[in-house]
């Protein structure tokens, strides 16, 4: 008799797992369901700034938490500039959300420098009062820029979010902390930094075609996940070297999000300007690296000519 109750009472205890279980699985697939019924088949883009104009500056400089930047040549003298708010899903808040984001330029030391601002507070970070005030999900700042062959400089600091570069022919830094960065055509000069921490999408971290290394002295790429192809002119002399992860780190030092974060960012922004140096050697591209896993099975590096 006692047996046959112990039975019974493991019998009712797997029968309540089962069920339990089927609540749970449930349960997670309604969330996804209404998850995915929350995202817009077509995003809806929102219409922030636009400027046209031929600011005194030599260097571009955009830091950007949450948004894409594609960054391409003007066929004018003109420096261009576009932003939008991108909404991907359907968002209660959206008009706060909207008429608190402002973009204002700072000019100083030959840097024009972008990032997102709060409209009641210029010297804000709009990422950083939307991070303390409300929920970033689903929106996302994109910057869309012509530069004039007067531009010397790009600079790109991001946290989240692909970088997009073409024909351009300048210094560049851009670095992105989950994201993907893209070229076409680019002719660097003097050097050239790219660091993607982990890729958006797929396997590729850095995707870089050249149409010339003439001009730029050293080409250094750096990524913790992903691979790194670069696409050079046929014909392309070159060294190479594989640097240690501790010469030169791919993440930033600090939180994303953090005040500390975002004022390291600007901070890198608006440095001074330094005079492009004309390259007297052959190129040096030093592909740099930094893993926290098998590097031989996970990263891969590419250098083709074509």
């Amino acid at each position: 008799m006692l047996m046959r109750k112990l039975v019974n009472l493991l019998l009712i205890g797997i029968i309540g797992m089962l069920l339990g279980a089927c609540s749970t699985n449930r349960t997670l697939n309604d969330f996804k369901n209404e998850k995915d019924k929350d995202t817009l088949q077509i995003p809806i883009v929102h219409d922030v700034y636009n400027y046209n104009g031929k600011p005194n500056v030599d260097v571009l400089s955009i830091f950007n938490s949450n948004g894409d930047v594609r960054i391409s040549k003007s066929e004018t003298n003109d420096l261009k500039v576009k932003t939008k708010l991108v909404q991907t899903k359907s968002i209660k808040d959206i008009d706060k959300k909207l008429n608190n984001l402002a973009i204002k330029p700072k000019i100083e030391k030959g840097v024009i420098f972008y990032e997102p601002l709060y409209t009641n507070n210029k010297n804000r970070n709009y990422w950083d009062w939307v991070k303390s005030s409300l929920n970033a999900n689903g929106i996302q700042v994109n910057f869309d820029v012509q530069i004039p062959q007067t531009i010397k400089e790009v600079r790109i600091y991001s946290e989240l979010g692909n970088i997009n570069l073409q024909n351009i022919s300048a210094k560049i830094h851009a670095q992105t902390n989950i994201g993907t960065i893209t070229s076409a055509n680019i002719n660097p000069l003097d050097s050239a930094v790219f660091k993607a921490n982990i890729p958006s999408k797929g396997e590729n971290a850095l995707d870089l075609s050249l149409s010339s290394i003439d001009n730029v002295s050293s080409i250094t790429a750096g990524v913790t996940s992903g691979n790194i192809i670069f696409n050079l002119p046929s014909g392309s002399e070159y060294i190479y070297n594989q640097m240690d992860p501790k010469q030169m780190p791919v993440t930033y030092p600090y939180d994303m999000y953090s005040k500390e974060q975002f004022e390291y960012c600007k901070e890198h922004s608006l440095e001074i300007f330094k005079p492009i140096e004309i390259k007297q050697e052959k190129t040096v591209i030093k592909t740099v690296i930094k893993t926290v896993t098998n590097k031989e099975n996970l990263h891969k590096v590419s250098i083709r000519q074509q």
